[in-house]
């Protein structure tokens, strides 16, 4: 069953980060927008092969503590400035990984990146897989924050949630 929230199946763990940036949508997404680009601005990424912007492109990423997966976009809507994008294959127990990446405008020369990822567990270590998670998608967040933000990082609005299966 799909629920509203961000088209995902309901009752699957969500982890959800955002930034906060001073810059204006448009600018930003010209940035951060390719699928591409990840290793240009995730500090965890080392690696990242792949070529494409069209859905069906597909990426491979290899983070700094030796971690490998491959991601496929599944689709792009450049107006709304969005992309979805599906894992493909994992070393980590997960299944079922469907991730958006979407610049929302703000005010004046604002806007807030939001990256989404839902996904299943399949080992019985829920919750630490869960941080692997929630701790790479705050990375990438804090590492924009810092690159583009309006003041002190420790003054920039840091927002993480993550919604839990429903029991």
């Amino acid at each position: 069953m799909v629920d509203r929230l961000g088209g995902y199946p309901n009752g699957m763990p969500q982890v959800q980060v955002f930034a906060d940036v001073h810059r204006n949508a448009e600018s930003m997404w010209g940035e951060l927008g390719s699928f591409q680009s990840i290793a240009r601005w995730h500090p965890m990424v080392t690696t990242a092969e792949g070529e494409g912007e069209e859905p069906g492109a597909k990426r491979t990423l290899e983070t700094s503590d030796g971690l490998r997966w491959a991601e496929r976009l599944t689709q792009v809507d450049q107006a709304q400035r969005l992309y979805w994008y599906e894992m493909t294959g994992s070393e980590l127990p997960i299944a079922d990984f469907r991730g958006e990446f979407r610049i929302r405008e703000g005010r004046p020369h604002r806007c807030t990146v939001i990256w989404t990822g839902q996904f299943t567990v399949t080992s019985d270590e829920e919750k630490t897989v869960n941080d692997r998670v929630r701790a790479f998608f705050r990375a990438g967040a804090r590492a924009i924050e810092r690159q583009y933000a309006a003041g002190p990082v420790s003054t920039l609005r840091r927002r993480t949630r993550t919604l839990q299966r429903r029991r």
